[in-house]
């Protein structure tokens, strides 16, 4: 026995996408578990939607004939309405919570090499307990570029001749000395206030420097108030270098 579509036809199956879908011969207890549920009895080729009246659920006819059931799975991914011969086509698919088979939550679907890696941490261990420890190339990157800058300046922009290496190591030393006095009278004027910043914020400062660089460039090295090129140069130095000071000390 089968039954015709009532009311708005594209409402109703539309209705039906994304529903818990299955073909049955007879159809199961209603019950709390399968509420919503739609099953398609086939011997009497109607579909079925589990729906609660009252405290009781109960298996209610959706009225749709001549259905047609195509793909996998177990939730209903599309419904097409066939308005020559009449027919409803359900398309099957599978959800994202619907169980692959041959797999579980309990059983050991990851590999080998994953457990044995998952076994080896010692319980009570954080994940990234340095956030910084893989960026100290970073810093001794800005570190040195900083110093070349600095010989740069006095070398002139122009030059493009390779120096030899005791004049550079010469000019390299003069530069991080210049650099590391300059620290040490901050330091004595306002302390070791370094200390007392994240190394996400000396970061921050840092950028702001390569920025008021930039601006310096712009401006083709003309400045009113601000330090020159120079002064900020040794502060992305000096700056990189109390972050690698922090990151020695496991800080973040």
């Amino acid at each position: 026995m089968a039954y015709e579509v009532y009311g708005n036809l594209d409402l109703h199956l539309g209705q039906l996408k994304n529903t818990k879908f299955e073909q049955v011969t007879t159809l199961p207890t209603a019950s709390a578990s399968e509420y919503g549920r739609l099953v398609h009895l086939v011997p009497d080729d109607i579909v079925y939607q589990c729906q609660k009246q009252g405290d009781n659920y109960l298996w209610r006819s959706l009225q749709i004939k001549n259905v047609t059931v195509t793909g996998n799975g177990n939730v209903v991914t599309d419904v097409s309405y066939n308005g020559t011969d009449h027919t409803i086509t359900i398309t099957k698919g599978i959800s994202a919570v619907e169980q692959e088979t041959g797999k579980g939550l309990s059983t050991n679907d990851y590999t080998t090499t994953e457990k044995n890696k998952l076994a080896g941490i010692a319980a009570g261990a954080e994940v990234n307990q340095n956030a910084y420890a893989n960026v100290k190339e970073e810093f001794i990157a800005m570190l040195n570029y900083g110093i070349i800058a600095l010989i740069q300046c006095e070398l002139g922009t122009e030059s493009t001749e390779e120096i030899e290496n005791g004049l550079a190591e010469k000019l390299y030393d003069k530069y991080a000395g210049q650099t590391k006095e300059l620290m040490m009278k901050k330091n004595h004027d306002y302390g070791e206030a370094w200390r007392d910043m994240r190394i996400s914020s000396m970061t921050d400062v840092i950028l702001m420097k390569i920025k008021r660089l930039k601006q310096i460039e712009d401006n083709q090295g003309k400045t009113v108030v601000s330090e020159g090129v120079e002064g900020s140069y040794s502060d992305i130095i000096n700056y990189s270098i109390f972050c690698l000071i922090q990151l020695e000390e496991g800080k973040e």
